[in-house]
């Protein structure tokens, strides 16, 4: 199925929108001239007032420490 890669970041992002929430990505902000078909998450949160962090900085700002096993 083509185009549906993407379907679920709308709603991914309306969801955040109305709950005050961030969201957790590892996508990249998309540059100035990309095409609207090829936003990412970051771009489209930031039109709409969310905000976007990567998993490494969830983990920082829980202050979440990993120990090793070994």
């Amino acid at each position: 199925m083509q185009g549906t890669a993407n379907a679920a970041d709308p709603w991914l992002i309306a969801h955040a929108a109305v709950g005050g929430r961030t969201i957790v990505t590892e996508e990249r902000r998309a540059g100035d001239a990309v095409q609207d078909h090829d936003q990412k998450i970051p771009n489209v949160a930031t039109e709409h007032q969310v905000d976007t962090m990567t998993f490494f900085a969830l983990a920082r700002a829980e202050g979440w420490q990993f120990a090793s096993t070994a």
